[in-house]
């Protein structure tokens, strides 16, 4: 795998007999190692909104028996509250920093696209956040080299619920060895 999908999984730092969630999941590249991490121990929730983009995650994940896939929306969880340790947040975003694989991405972005991912992207955050227990980690990633998408978003996020705190970020830029991408881990204290 690219290094930039490495970077979230990587950050989370998950660790075996942990309840996990990765509730954007699809196509599965993450949760693969996240469930990796987990050493068959522990489990993983695997949540896409997508039915059909779900089956790409049931291809990639064969042979698991600790993980959990549905189709849900990251706006309105179905998992309790309070019942996880890690959260991983890779939203949908601009994709500004995969450009060199989906040329396309030059000709759909706009201000205003932008703006509705941004909305989004922060409404993400604020209906998962509650799935946490105390302790819990949670990783906002993107693909996107935008600021209003990463560390803006980011800064935001911790405005709004001062019960977490920053602990990392990092912001890879696209170049000859690997894809753009921005992750930032943040723990709920309370």
């Amino acid at each position: 795998q690219d290094p930039s999908t490495l970077l979230a999984p990587a950050m989370l730092a998950v660790e075996p007999g942990e309840r996990v969630a990765d509730l954007c999941c699809a196509p599965g590249g993450k949760s693969l190692l996240l469930l990796e991490a987990l050493d068959h121990r522990g489990i993983l929730y695997c949540r896409d909104r997508s039915e059909a983009r779900l089956e790409r995650v049931r291809e990639n994940l064969t042979g698991y028996t600790n993980v959990n896939i549905a189709a849900a929306d990251a706006l309105q969880p179905d998992l309790p509250v309070g019942s996880l340790n890690a959260l991983l947040l890779d939203v949908p975003c601009s994709n500004t920093g995969v450009i060199r694989r989906r040329p396309d991405v030059r000709w759909t972005w706009s201000i205003n696209k932008l703006r509705e991912l941004v909305e989004l992207q922060s409404a993400i955050l604020d209906s998962s956040q509650k799935l946490l227990c105390t302790g819990g980690r949670l990783v906002y990633s993107t693909c996107s080299i935008e600021p209003e998408e990463n560390t803006t978003q980011t800064a935001s996020f911790l405005q709004r619920h001062p019960e977490f705190t920053l602990l990392q970020e990092q912001q890879l830029f696209p170049d000859e060895r690997h894809d753009g991408a921005y992750a930032a881990l943040m723990i709920k204290h309370g």
